[in-house]
């Protein structure tokens, strides 16, 4: 028992190293630090598996039937696409999908005070990474074993991760689960956490934290705290429309490709649900994506026809093109993949977590919840991000405790109304 404890502290203190020398050996898929601990976790959830929950039994259950319908549908892409191509390419995106479910029920297994813990480990690692980018900026930006390359962008922050964007979800994503467990208001440090965003210069962690605190303030929060709230988010509202924060993304259309590939994924994938409503599976995905691929493009020009950067994305259309296509979010990644079955899921997942949030106003799991939804489909992909899956493991816990106290002050309310009745 103590191993498995360990073992699992040992995962959040790695979690936060996403871009490791491990790379080297297999990509994308060995990249994270938390990878060299994955087999253990897989080979205690085969071992344990007669005594694991049902929560952990429908999610293996669910992946399963998911991967035998991506055997079925691939057969209809063979007719086209060499059959190897296809396979290979499809074992590889399972290898990739797999971590994440590892580390999410590795978290449902573990007791409420030891993922309390793990939180306080990865907070920790993240702050430190903060802390080494700002006075020792040479460890992270070079070569190394805590880093895989150089900096593309050395005065941007990056922490222990590939990327700016990146590393402002994470630091962002840990402080709001230690906010959480220490029971810190989320509203006392709406500057701080602003601060840490714009530090970063992720774009993406900056509006998806704001649209956050707004969907909290919108549907959540009680008519009279929301002034005082209100006036504290509005702190943010300089920062986001100010002229240095169009410039920055001024500078990214006319000098980077990021913002017409990801525009132009984010059709492609709407494209392909169309096609493939209940989704490509895991080896459809290339061959829908090279199929529909120029189509989105020209959507993206009816609907943007601003002069954009298509130098990227248009190599991703190539049949036989492998490297670094995807969607570059998990959401819209796993559109194509699962279609409308993963949309009704997502949906339904998230709005029963917001429910019972809600119910007990708990806004802190509320915000938390909504910036890992937001970043999820708007500019973070869930590959190599073992924050997230962790992050959702943790919030469903939370709201699982808050279902078990409801159904037991149900018990207490039946027993208290039986005792007034025999006294009546």
């Amino acid at each position: 028992m103590k191993f498995l404890r360990l073992a699992f502290y040992l995962l959040c203190l790695l979690i936060p190293f996403e871009n490791t020398a491990l790379r080297s050996v297999a990509g994308v898929f060995t990249a994270p630090g938390a990878i060299i601990l994955i087999p253990v976790f897989l080979l205690i959830a085969v071992i344990n598996f007669k005594h694991i929950g049902s929560y952990e039994k429908k999610t293996i259950i669910y992946f399963l039937t998911f991967f035998t319908y991506s055997l079925f549908v691939s057969l209809f892409f063979s007719f086209d696409y060499n059959y190897t191509f296809v396979l290979d390419r499809g074992v590889r995106f399972l290898l990739l999908i797999l971590p994440p479910v590892v580390v999410f029920l590795a978290v449902l297994r573990q007791k409420e005070e030891v993922t309390n813990f793990g939180v306080f480990l990865i907070a920790f690692v993240c702050l430190l990474s903060l802390v080494v980018n700002l006075t020792l900026p040479d460890i992270v930006n070079t070569q190394s074993f805590i880093q895989f390359r150089s900096a593309l962008s050395p005065h941007r922050l990056r922490g222990f991760t590939l990327e700016a964007s990146t590393f402002g979800f994470q630091i962002t994503l840990s402080l709001l689960m230690l906010f959480i467990v220490l029971n810190i208001k989320v509203f006392y440090v709406i500057p701080l956490l602003f601060i840490l965003a714009s530090i970063t210069v992720s774009k993406g962690t900056l509006i998806a934290l704001f649209l956050s605190f707004s969907f909290c303030l919108t549907f959540a929060v009680r008519p009279k705290a929301k002034p005082v709230i209100f006036a504290f988010v509005a702190c943010a509202l300089p920062l986001l429309f100010s002229n240095s924060f169009y410039a920055m993304f001024a500078s990214d259309i006319e000098n980077y490709s990021s913002v017409a590939t990801r525009g132009t994924m984010f059709f492609t994938s709407l494209i392909i649900l169309f096609k493939y409503p209940f989704g490509t599976g895991f080896f459809g995905y290339l061959p829908a994506i090279y199929e529909n691929g120029f189509n989105a493009i020209s959507l993206y020009h009816k609907v943007f026809p601003e002069r954009m950067n298509f130098n990227e994305v248009m190599s991703y259309f190539v049949v036989g093109a492998t490297e670094g296509i995807s969607t570059k979010t998990f959401f819209f990644d796993w559109l194509i993949f699962a279609g409308l079955p993963f949309l009704f899921l997502f949906f339904r997942f998230h709005f029963q977590l917001f429910r019972i949030f809600s119910r007990h106003r708990k806004y802190n799991e509320i915000i938390c919840l909504s910036f890992l939804s937001i970043s999820l489909m708007t500019f973070v992909p869930i590959e190599g991000r073992y924050i997230a899956p962790f992050a959702y493991a943790f919030l469903f816990m939370r709201s699982q405790s808050y279902l078990e106290f409801d159904v037991n002050e149900n018990i207490v309310q039946k027993s208290k109304f039986k005792s007034l009745r025999v006294v009546w």
